[in-house]
């Protein structure tokens, strides 16, 4: 019963998710549960701002966003226009 929504990572994607779930930590919508190694990818997260002006947001170099990526785009999915329920 539930919709599936496919969702692409581009450049694009990332900076719209990432810079959604950041809004969401800084208004009080969301909490997360103190788990290691989400706690340690959230707090290394880095954002860097290109030529261009847009950003790029990864792990630091040898460390990885798994949770980080995962957290964004479930995030999305609950608070995106894309949010189905059947």
């Amino acid at each position: 019963g539930l919709a599936i929504v496919p969702f692409t990572t581009t450049s694009a994607t990332k900076q719209a998710i990432i810079q959604s779930l950041q809004a969401a930590f800084e208004n009080g919508l969301i909490r997360v549960l103190d788990e290691p190694v989400l706690v340690g990818e959230l707090l290394s997260f880095e954002a860097k701002r290109n030529a261009s002006g847009s950003f790029s947001y990864s792990a630091p170099d040898g460390m990885h966003d798994d949770t980080v990526m995962s957290l964004a785009i479930a995030w999305y999915g609950l608070s995106g226009p894309n949010w189905l329920v059947s």
